[in-house]
């Protein structure tokens, strides 16, 4: 168990000045002592076991120019906060989600402190400096026991004049399980904020069921979201994370339990993910080609999709037939899997696509199926051609030199000849074993006869092949149906 201070200051404590990189810099020291301020801009503070903040002031000299802030895997819990009796820390459900609006960010030209007051509504606060690290660090849980509940509901502040940090632009929260309504509260005070990672903190909704799309909270300034191993099931939490971020270009939905992507609704062009073009459904529970096609309508600009190996659509398919598929349903990728599409790859697919839907009944063949149809025209099914090697062949065995042709009836000459067929990939002694046995000769019988090959095709030219290495397989002598084999005895 360790505060956050601690683990900042064992981090850079054993920092010399042939350690520093172009990322991370020390100041000096001013006169009136105090810690180095350290300017990086990257810090990690994972699997650190951190439980609280510690004294904030002890650290603020660090987070003047951080871009990115890692505390993932860590249970921070409240330790010290200025704001825990001000308005902005009020239940959710007294202010009627009043907090969780969009903030009117400042231009980037704007200068911004590094502390900047907000002042409270109620009557015995004062101005009070926001820290982001308290703001993370206040649970929910925790608010519900520590903050009074007024019976007047407080209006909230003006979040267009706060801002906890202007250059932080990357926040990675995996596995801290602070709840989505303090996440979304925390990003009205990071107007710079594109990077958000919210995994494996168990979030099952993104907003309340019947919340309508226009009124929640919207962050523009948001363009990639990982939001893995969470346990949103069904596609309304997911069209509200679109409502959340209109301008979302990236977003990640590893492992979570959603099973169907629901078309969009007729006479409704509208969209909450006009701009994505990178999406993850890894191990997912899709199980129907509907949901794939529902994507093009949900995602008119996505480019990249990733749907990985262990979704339950995939299951009993061929990889490849299932790739062409994809590419076919979804006209506007340009990479599945991270493999790029090359342009002769769509068309390979898209003809194949009408080519076996159009041997199918037209109930079972899909919306997309009729505009590839209008764009390759009519594509003919492919000839079967059996291109495997054969592994048997039928031939004349002949014991000596007698042949009888076209006798049916037993008599004794008709012992001297039949037709057998001969597996190609035996050897010449197993051969000559197996024909002897026709004639019902024994094993040492057999060992005193030698093969002599006819082939039917260049007997006359070159005359008959005796069959001497027993080693040998028989289809090196590529033998065809009709040809003869003939059983001499040695002299």
């Amino acid at each position: 168990m360790t505060t956050l201070v601690e683990a900042l200051q064992r981090k850079f404590k054993a920092l010399v000045s042939d350690e520093i990189t172009p990322e991370c810099k020390l100041k000096l020291t001013p006169r009136a002592g105090g810690a180095p301020s350290i300017c990086t801009r990257e810090i990690a503070l994972d699997h650190l076991e951190i439980t609280s903040i510690g004294d904030p002031k002890e650290m603020i000299h660090i987070f003047d120019n951080v871009r990115e802030l890692d505390i993932s895997t860590n249970r921070i819990r409240f330790c010290y906060n200025p704001l825990q009796f001000s308005t902005l820390f009020c239940e959710t459900g007294e202010i009627d989600e009043v907090t969780v609006r969009k903030a009117e960010f400042p231009t980037p030209s704007s200068s911004f402190p590094s502390d900047i007051a907000i002042n409270s509504q109620h009557s015995n606060s004062d101005n009070v400096g926001i820290n982001l690290l308290d703001e993370i660090s206040f649970c929910e849980e925790e608010r519900n026991d520590l903050v009074a509940h007024d019976k007047q509901i407080l209006e909230a502040p003006d979040l267009s004049t706060s801002c906890l940090s202007y250059h932080l632009n990357t926040l990675l929260l995996n596995s801290t399980r602070v709840p989505w309504k303090r996440v979304l509260l925390l990003l009205n005070y990071l107007p710079n904020l594109t990077t958000l990672h919210a995994a494996l903190n168990d979030y099952s909704c993104c907003c309340a069921r019947d919340t309508q799309s226009k009124s929640l909270a919207c962050f523009p300034q948001l363009l990639h979201l990982y939001f893995s191993e969470n346990r949103l099931d069904s596609w309304s939490d997911v069209c509200c994370l679109g409502g959340h971020f209109p301008r979302l270009q990236h977003l990640v939905l590893l492992r979570n339990p959603l099973q169907v992507v629901p078309p969009l609704l007729e006479g409704k062009e509208e969209t909450p993910f006009a701009c994505l073009e990178d999406l993850n459904l890894m191990e997912t529970r899709l199980d129907a080609w509907e949901s794939v096609d529902a994507l093009t309508q949900w995602f008119p600009a996505l480019k990249s999709l990733r749907l990985g190996k262990d979704i339950p659509l995939l299951q009993g398919c061929d990889a490849q037939i299932f790739r062409c598929d994809v590419i076919s349903r979804i006209p506007t990728l340009t990479s599945y899997n991270i493999t790029p599409i090359t342009e002769d790859e769509r068309e390979r697919a898209e003809r194949d696509f009408v080519r076996r839907f159009g041997q199918m009944d037209e109930g079972q063949r899909p919306k997309r199926f009729w505009e590839l149809k209008s764009l390759h025209g009519y594509v003919a099914p492919l000839v079967s051609v059996n291109l495997s090697p054969k592994r048997k062949v039928r031939l004349r065995i002949q014991l000596d030199d007698q042949e009888l042709l076209n006798i049916r009836s037993r008599s004794v000459y008709s012992s001297f000849q039949k037709w057998h067929s001969c597996c190609l990939r035996q050897s010449i002694a197993r051969l000559r074993h197996e024909v002897c046995s026709l004639f019902g000769l024994s094993a040492q019988e057999a060992r005193a006869t030698r093969l002599v090959y006819f082939d039917a095709g260049i007997v006359a030219a070159q005359g008959p092949e005796e069959m001497r290495h027993l080693a040998r397989l028989l289809y090196t002598y590529h033998p065809n149906e009709g040809d003869t084999l003939l059983i001499t005895r040695r002299s």
